[in-house]
């Protein structure tokens, strides 16, 4: 896993390598993430819109260093809708990145 940053951010880009099993089955991406908001409140208004919608919502993650929700689109491509945290929490503690925590937004 590499991470890309203009210094921004934790990351700008994330390149995250697929496993055997995903390569022999012909997947060579795992999933594109785009930024929706700057709050935990900005995303949950993201999660209530896609309920409404009929989307299904597949997890939401805690990365720490991020919060994300992710979803598919008509392709079955998987999504990740997220925000970012606090800067100082990449920042003070770069080891944070590498968390999949659940994520519970009200």
């Amino acid at each position: 896993m590499a991470f890309l940053s203009t210094g921004n951010s934790h990351h700008d880009i994330a390149l995250v390598e697929v496993g055997d099993a995903d390569t022999a089955n012909g997947i060579a991406l795992h999933h594109f993430a785009l930024k929706v908001g700057d709050s935990l409140q900005g995303l949950a208004d993201v999660q209530r819109i896609l309920a409404s919608s009929g989307v299904e919502v597949h997890m939401a993650l805690d990365h720490h260093v991020s919060q994300g929700l992710y979803v598919s689109d008509p392709d079955g491509n998987l999504i990740e809708l997220y925000v970012d945290a606090a800067e100082q929490v990449w920042r003070d503690d770069p080891a944070s990145v590498a968390n999949s925590d659940p994520l519970a937004l009200s």
